[in-house]
């Protein structure tokens, strides 16, 4: 499979109007900071106690990854 050109991906970019690191987020290292921001946004319409228990799910998750993420 042949990989899109920087050109190819600028247009892409441009047509759906957002940023590359949102595109490239899953693939860059550094793009990271999207998802926090993503995280955040979700956070914020959340009451303290729903914000409490997101966090309290998301520590399960994490607590838990060794296992979802296990291959056999």
């Amino acid at each position: 499979m042949k990989e899109p050109s920087l050109s190819s991906i600028v247009s892409l970019l441009n047509a759906l109007d957002i940023p590359a690191d949102l595109l490239l987020r899953d693939y860059v290292n550094t793009a990271s900071h999207v998802t926090d921001d993503e995280i955040s946004k979700r956070l914020e319409g959340l009451t303290p106690m729903q914000k409490k228990a997101a966090l309290d799910l998301l520590d399960t998750y994490i607590a838990n990854l060794p296992y979802l993420t296990k291959e056999d």
